[in-house]
Protein backbone atom coordinates (compact mmCIF):
# COMPACT_ATOMS: atom_id res chain seq x y z
CA UNK A 1 0.00 0.00 0.00
CA UNK A 2 3.38 2.15 -0.18
CA UNK A 3 3.16 2.94 -3.84
CA UNK A 4 -0.71 3.98 -4.88
CA UNK A 5 0.43 7.68 -5.81
CA UNK A 6 3.66 9.64 -6.21
CA UNK A 7 5.56 10.55 -3.12
CA UNK A 8 8.14 12.51 -3.87
CA UNK A 9 10.20 12.72 -0.85
CA UNK A 10 13.24 14.82 -0.94
CA UNK A 11 15.21 17.40 -3.50
CA UNK A 12 18.88 17.03 -4.09
CA UNK A 13 20.22 20.20 -5.59
CA UNK A 14 22.81 19.72 -8.76
CA UNK A 15 24.79 21.98 -11.34
CA UNK A 16 25.06 25.07 -8.81
CA UNK A 17 21.69 24.79 -7.45
CA UNK A 18 20.37 25.05 -11.36
CA UNK A 19 18.85 21.58 -11.27
CA UNK A 20 17.11 19.30 -8.99
CA UNK A 21 16.85 15.14 -8.66
CA UNK A 22 13.91 14.11 -7.04
CA UNK A 23 13.36 10.66 -5.43
CA UNK A 24 10.21 9.80 -5.71
CA UNK A 25 9.12 6.56 -3.78
CA UNK A 26 5.36 6.16 -5.00
CA UNK A 27 6.84 6.15 -8.83
CA UNK A 28 10.11 3.85 -8.55
CA UNK A 29 11.53 7.30 -10.55
CA UNK A 30 14.03 9.82 -9.87
CA UNK A 31 13.01 12.70 -11.74
CA UNK A 32 15.30 15.80 -13.26
CA UNK A 33 14.23 19.21 -13.03
CA UNK A 34 15.82 22.72 -14.46
CA UNK A 35 15.10 25.37 -11.68
CA UNK A 36 15.96 28.70 -12.82
CA UNK A 37 16.51 30.84 -9.03
CA UNK A 38 16.12 34.44 -11.18
CA UNK A 39 13.13 33.64 -12.96
CA UNK A 40 11.47 31.67 -9.85
CA UNK A 41 10.32 28.84 -12.73
CA UNK A 42 10.90 25.15 -11.85
CA UNK A 43 10.85 22.99 -15.30
CA UNK A 44 10.16 19.05 -15.17
CA UNK A 45 12.68 17.03 -17.61
CA UNK A 46 10.41 13.27 -18.13
CA UNK A 47 13.70 12.61 -20.62
CA UNK A 48 16.44 13.08 -18.14
CA UNK A 49 14.77 10.72 -15.58
CA UNK A 50 15.75 7.75 -14.17
CA UNK A 51 13.25 4.43 -14.15
CA UNK A 52 14.63 2.05 -10.73
CA UNK A 53 12.98 -1.59 -10.39
CA UNK A 54 9.68 -2.23 -9.39
CA UNK A 55 8.84 -1.78 -5.91
CA UNK A 56 12.49 0.03 -5.13
CA UNK A 57 10.67 2.87 -2.94
CA UNK A 58 13.14 5.62 -4.09
CA UNK A 59 13.67 7.32 -0.90
CA UNK A 60 16.87 9.37 -0.38
CA UNK A 61 19.59 10.52 -2.61
CA UNK A 62 23.08 12.80 -2.29
CA UNK A 63 25.66 13.75 -4.83
CA UNK A 64 29.24 12.78 -4.96
CA UNK A 65 31.57 15.60 -4.53
CA UNK A 66 33.93 15.10 -7.20
CA UNK A 67 32.26 12.60 -9.74
CA UNK A 68 29.10 13.00 -11.69
CA UNK A 69 27.18 10.07 -9.74
CA UNK A 70 24.22 10.23 -7.76
CA UNK A 71 23.51 7.57 -5.26
CA UNK A 72 19.71 6.82 -4.69
CA UNK A 73 18.80 4.49 -1.76
CA UNK A 74 15.84 2.05 -1.95
CA UNK A 75 13.21 2.02 0.69
CA UNK A 76 11.24 -0.48 0.41
CA UNK A 77 13.80 -2.99 -0.67
CA UNK A 78 16.66 -1.64 1.19
CA UNK A 79 18.97 -1.19 -2.17
CA UNK A 80 21.30 1.66 -2.71
CA UNK A 81 21.58 3.02 -6.84
CA UNK A 82 24.72 4.45 -8.16
CA UNK A 83 23.45 6.55 -11.14
CA UNK A 84 25.65 8.21 -13.49
CA UNK A 85 24.77 12.16 -14.62
CA UNK A 86 25.38 13.25 -17.99
CA UNK A 87 26.28 16.87 -19.12
CA UNK A 88 22.44 17.60 -19.73
CA UNK A 89 21.56 16.08 -16.29
CA UNK A 90 19.96 13.04 -17.68
CA UNK A 91 20.35 9.84 -14.82
CA UNK A 92 21.52 6.93 -15.87
CA UNK A 93 21.80 3.72 -13.34
CA UNK A 94 24.83 0.99 -13.44
CA UNK A 95 25.31 -0.25 -10.12
CA UNK A 96 22.34 -1.61 -7.60
CA UNK A 97 23.68 -3.54 -4.19
CA UNK A 98 21.98 -4.59 -0.85
CA UNK A 99 21.90 -2.69 2.25
CA UNK A 100 21.62 -5.77 4.61
CA UNK A 101 23.38 -8.79 5.07
CA UNK A 102 22.80 -11.62 3.24
CA UNK A 103 22.00 -13.50 6.30
CA UNK A 104 19.47 -11.35 7.71
CA UNK A 105 15.68 -12.20 6.88
CA UNK A 106 14.12 -9.95 8.90
CA UNK A 107 11.95 -6.69 8.02
CA UNK A 108 13.87 -3.77 7.34
CA UNK A 109 13.35 -0.37 5.19
CA UNK A 110 16.31 1.61 4.27
CA UNK A 111 16.24 5.33 5.34
CA UNK A 112 19.26 7.73 5.08
CA UNK A 113 22.25 8.07 2.57
CA UNK A 114 25.31 10.19 3.84
CA UNK A 115 28.57 10.35 1.78
CA UNK A 116 31.76 11.16 4.12
CA UNK A 117 32.94 14.94 3.57
CA UNK A 118 35.80 13.28 1.57
CA UNK A 119 33.32 11.26 -1.05
CA UNK A 120 35.08 7.89 -0.03
CA UNK A 121 32.63 6.19 1.99
CA UNK A 122 28.86 5.88 1.65
CA UNK A 123 26.53 4.87 4.43
CA UNK A 124 23.40 4.32 4.79
CA UNK A 125 21.03 3.93 7.70
CA UNK A 126 18.97 0.36 8.09
CA UNK A 127 15.04 0.65 9.92
CA UNK A 128 14.53 -2.70 11.33
CA UNK A 129 18.20 -4.65 10.76
CA UNK A 130 18.97 -0.92 12.99
CA UNK A 131 22.36 -0.52 11.46
CA UNK A 132 24.39 1.61 9.46
CA UNK A 133 25.58 -0.35 6.39
CA UNK A 134 29.43 1.55 5.15
CA UNK A 135 30.65 0.79 1.64
CA UNK A 136 34.04 1.82 -0.18
CA UNK A 137 33.17 4.17 -3.02
CA UNK A 138 35.77 3.03 -5.45
CA UNK A 139 36.92 4.27 -9.52
CA UNK A 140 34.26 5.08 -11.11
CA UNK A 141 31.66 5.47 -8.65
CA UNK A 142 30.65 1.89 -7.81
CA UNK A 143 29.82 0.60 -4.36
CA UNK A 144 32.42 -1.83 -2.68
CA UNK A 145 33.31 -3.49 0.93
CA UNK A 146 30.16 -3.18 2.87
CA UNK A 147 30.29 -3.51 6.18
CA UNK A 148 27.21 -2.64 9.17
CA UNK A 149 27.39 -0.91 12.70
CA UNK A 150 24.84 -1.38 14.99
CA UNK A 151 22.76 1.91 15.75
CA UNK A 152 22.39 0.97 19.53
CA UNK A 153 18.75 1.88 18.86
CA UNK A 154 16.03 1.07 17.17
CA UNK A 155 14.92 2.94 13.69
CA UNK A 156 17.79 4.83 13.01
CA UNK A 157 15.73 7.24 10.50
CA UNK A 158 18.46 9.88 9.81
CA UNK A 159 21.93 10.10 9.37
CA UNK A 160 24.84 13.25 8.62
CA UNK A 161 28.18 13.91 9.73
CA UNK A 162 28.95 16.57 12.35
CA UNK A 163 30.48 19.69 11.54
CA UNK A 164 34.13 18.73 12.26
CA UNK A 165 33.33 15.70 9.17
CA UNK A 166 34.50 13.32 12.61
CA UNK A 167 31.98 11.38 13.02
CA UNK A 168 28.38 10.16 11.47
CA UNK A 169 25.19 11.04 13.69
CA UNK A 170 22.49 9.25 13.55
CA UNK A 171 18.89 9.89 15.04
CA UNK A 172 17.40 6.49 16.66
CA UNK A 173 13.92 7.63 16.25
CA UNK A 174 12.20 4.92 18.47
CA UNK A 175 15.16 4.90 21.04
CA UNK A 176 15.19 8.99 21.41
CA UNK A 177 18.71 8.89 21.31
CA UNK A 178 21.37 10.25 18.59
CA UNK A 179 24.57 8.64 18.71
CA UNK A 180 28.03 9.04 17.03
CA UNK A 181 29.86 6.65 14.65
CA UNK A 182 33.65 6.74 13.55
CA UNK A 183 33.81 8.25 10.29
CA UNK A 184 35.26 4.71 8.56
CA UNK A 185 31.54 3.22 9.72
CA UNK A 186 33.25 0.63 12.29
CA UNK A 187 33.65 0.94 15.89
CA UNK A 188 30.94 1.50 18.65
CA UNK A 189 28.44 3.75 18.40
CA UNK A 190 28.91 6.35 21.25
CA UNK A 191 25.45 8.11 22.75
CA UNK A 192 25.51 12.15 21.98
CA UNK A 193 22.38 13.01 23.16
CA UNK A 194 18.55 11.36 24.56
CA UNK A 195 16.18 13.50 22.83
CA UNK A 196 11.97 12.60 21.96
CA UNK A 197 11.32 10.76 18.68
CA UNK A 198 14.54 12.19 16.69
CA UNK A 199 13.94 12.42 12.71
CA UNK A 200 16.34 14.64 11.76
CA UNK A 201 19.34 16.62 13.12
CA UNK A 202 20.06 20.40 11.90
CA UNK A 203 23.69 22.36 12.59
CA UNK A 204 23.11 26.43 13.21
CA UNK A 205 25.30 28.16 10.03
CA UNK A 206 28.43 29.37 11.03
CA UNK A 207 28.50 33.39 9.85
CA UNK A 208 31.89 34.00 7.74
CA UNK A 209 34.64 35.83 9.56
CA UNK A 210 32.78 35.80 12.95
CA UNK A 211 34.96 34.68 15.64
CA UNK A 212 33.78 31.38 17.25
CA UNK A 213 34.06 30.59 20.85
CA UNK A 214 34.96 27.56 22.26
CA UNK A 215 33.70 24.03 21.27
CA UNK A 216 30.32 24.11 23.15
CA UNK A 217 28.32 20.21 23.78
CA UNK A 218 26.48 19.24 20.77
CA UNK A 219 22.97 19.97 20.95
CA UNK A 220 20.91 18.39 17.94
CA UNK A 221 17.70 19.91 17.01
CA UNK A 222 14.87 16.92 16.85
CA UNK A 223 12.46 16.98 14.23
CA UNK A 224 8.66 15.36 14.88
CA UNK A 225 7.56 13.17 17.35
CA UNK A 226 8.00 15.04 21.38
CA UNK A 227 9.15 18.13 21.92
CA UNK A 228 9.59 17.56 26.17
CA UNK A 229 9.83 21.85 26.38
CA UNK A 230 6.32 21.47 25.10
CA UNK A 231 4.56 18.60 25.54
CA UNK A 232 6.10 16.34 28.30
CA UNK A 233 6.60 12.81 27.05
CA UNK A 234 3.59 10.37 28.69
CA UNK A 235 4.37 8.50 31.68
CA UNK A 236 3.86 4.39 32.51
CA UNK A 237 0.83 3.46 31.78
CA UNK A 238 -0.38 6.39 29.38
CA UNK A 239 -1.63 5.23 25.79
CA UNK A 240 0.87 7.17 23.69
CA UNK A 241 -1.67 8.04 20.63
CA UNK A 242 -3.65 9.61 23.53
CA UNK A 243 -1.23 11.79 24.66
CA UNK A 244 -1.05 14.43 21.26
CA UNK A 245 -3.47 15.50 18.40
CA UNK A 246 -3.30 12.76 15.34
CA UNK A 247 -0.72 13.37 12.75
CA UNK A 248 1.94 14.90 14.92
CA UNK A 249 4.19 12.01 16.27
CA UNK A 250 6.35 10.27 14.04
CA UNK A 251 7.00 7.13 16.00
CA UNK A 252 2.71 6.54 16.02
CA UNK A 253 2.35 7.11 12.41
CA UNK A 254 -1.06 8.26 12.98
Amino acid sequence: MEQLSPKPHQAVFHAGGKRLFVPNKGTDRVSVFDFDATAGSLMECPSLAARLREGTGPRNGVAHPAMPILFVVGELDSTVYALRISQEGRLDPFQVVSCLPDNFIGFSRASAVVLSPDGARLHVSNRGHDSICTFDVVDGGRLASPSWTGSDGRTPRFACYNPEGTGLLAANEESDTIVSIPSGGSGPAVLVAPTASPTCIAFRDRTPGKALGPPTRLKPIAEGGHDSRINPAPGPGVDHRRHHPAGECHRCRV
